[in-house]
């Protein structure tokens, strides 16, 4: 429970919704590999790629230490970290279009400018993220507003303009 409360009074003060860190903490296990409640160097760089972000390894080193808490081991962050980084960075490079698109990208795995179901299990593969087939179909069903069976970049892209993670201005 107290953790719940650091959380929830950490969002609060970075000025993130209950949703928006509910959906930065999904990112967030993804990329914990270990399940150690931490993150090192490459997972944070490969977490923040997924949003949307590039910081170069020099501004993400910095921002690393910046947010550096007592008890966390030397290069890790933790998820209070990993919140506040997202908010540095949205609040100086935030372009929601352009971090969905980015997203996209990163998830389509073959490159033909198309997600398929195929390409969504190869990212929970790549990833760790355990989701049923059933659980991937029905993500490509609401998705897909044409009936084709896979998702097109302007799908993803209006499917996730309707998530609070990506429907609100920056934050700063």
């Amino acid at each position: 429970i107290h953790t719940l409360a650091v959380n929830f009074h950490m969002a609060s003060k970075l000025g993130l919704t209950a949703q928006e860190e509910r959906d930065l903490r999904v990112v967030f296990r993804v990329f914990d590999t270990t399940d150690c409640g931490m993150l090192d160097a490459e997972d944070l760089r490969r977490s923040l790629k997924v949003l949307g972000f590039r910081p170069s390894r020099r501004v993400l080193g910095e921002m690393s230490q910046a947010v550096d808490v007592q008890g966390t081991a030397k290069g890790t962050v933790s998820f209070e970290g990993f919140m506040e980084i997202v908010v540095r960075l949205q609040g100086t490079s935030y372009d929601s279009h352009g971090e969905i698109v980015q997203a996209f990208n990163y998830m389509d795995c073959d490159g033909d400018q198309m997600l398929s179901i195929e390409d969504l299990k190869r990212v929970c593969s790549q990833t760790g993220l355990k989701l049923s087939e059933a659980d991937l179909q029905a993500m490509l069903e609401e998705a897909d507003r044409d009936g084709d069976g896979l998702i097109s970049q302007q799908e993803f892209v209006q499917v996730m303009c309707r998530t609070n993670l990506f429907s609100q201005p920056a934050l700063s």
